[in-house]
């Protein structure tokens, strides 16, 4: 024998008009208001309105974010009863973080994460780790977060969690203070400094793409580019926006690239660290605190 299929929107069509037939009497004052609003707002489209809504209701109290909302977070609870918050950080990369002779970790990642604890009320301990070695820690959870000039990555959104940046270090067009290049289009006639097979030059090819009278002079480090711009041999380089930051006595940027923001990484888990850290972060740039360690470190390595 064959099946008759279940005709289901004629269930749900008859379920619909069950409770229309219900809330009948509720509908009355929407009948008085004329013909244009009762073929408009007949029972059946009143009732799927309201299941909707119902629905919508529903789903925001209920559904995953919520969920998420309202879940612990056993990584701030444990930083708030230790009153000690474990960051993970390479101290390979000054002027972020780097060691002293004495053994000492230091740099501006080291006093941006002791500035967050103050406002916390809680100690910092630094744990030293390679940099490879960082995501896997937050990952385990042996660390309750790492800073140590790390990029915002999209591909690691449901392994980790991440601040808002604290630091951009994206490609960067300079040029000396004395440059009367005001814009990007006054490069096309320019002698354009880059390191040969770096990121930065890829996007002075794609420059000289644009712009096909601009000469590449290629340099086999940044500071062979910074030289160049010194020396008269180029009108403007090309370098990241560490490298930028650190001479900014001697070179303005002329034209963003590229962003590569540096974040703090946290535990998934962590929503409410989470929270907390970017909270912090935006009181700090606010009090100009974000802006006082980059003169405290990058100005003084751009003197040495």
């Amino acid at each position: 024998m064959k099946r008759t299929p279940v005709n289901r929107l004629g269930l749900l069509a008859c379920l619909v008009d069950s409770i229309g037939d219900l809330l009948a009497p509720f509908l009355l004052p929407v009948q008085w208001a004329g013909n244009r609003f009762r073929s408009l707002l007949t029972r059946r489209y009143v009732v799927i309105l309201l299941l909707g809504l119902v629905g919508g209701v529903t789903i925001g109290m209920f559904g995953p974010q919520a969920r998420l909302r309202w879940a612990a977070d056993p990584v701030w609870e444990r930083v708030q009863t230790t009153q000690v918050w474990r960051v993970g950080m390479d101290p390979s990369f000054p002027p972020f973080e780097d060691v002293t002779v004495d053994g000492q970790i230091v740099g501006f990642d080291v006093d941006l994460a002791r500035a967050i604890a103050q406002e916390w009320g809680v100690q910092v301990e630094l744990i030293s780790m390679g940099y490879d070695g960082l995501i896997d820690a937050v990952r385990a959870e042996k660390v309750d977060a790492a800073i140590s000039a790390l990029p915002y990555d999209p591909l690691l959104t449901q392994d980790v969690r991440f601040s808002v940046p604290y630091f951009d270090a994206g490609w960067r067009v300079v040029v000396p203070h004395v440059s009367p290049f005001m814009s990007l289009g006054d490069l096309a006639t320019a002698r354009l400094a880059v390191e040969w097979g770096s990121e930065g030059d890829v996007w002075a090819r794609r420059l000289r793409h644009r712009y096909p009278t601009i000469q590449l002079v290629l340099r086999m480090s940044p500071a062979d580019v910074l030289q160049a711009l010194q020396s008269g041999e180029a009108d403007a380089g090309i370098v990241d926006g560490v490298v930028a930051r650190q001479h900014a006595r001697y070179i303005r940027v002329l034209h963003v690239l590229s962003q590569e923001p540096y974040v703090v990484v946290m535990p998934y888990r962590a929503h409410r660290l989470q929270a907390q850290v970017n909270n912090t972060l935006e009181t700090l740039r606010v009090r100009g605190v974000l802006r006082q360690l980059e003169s405290r470190w990058f100005d003084r390595e751009g003197q040495d």
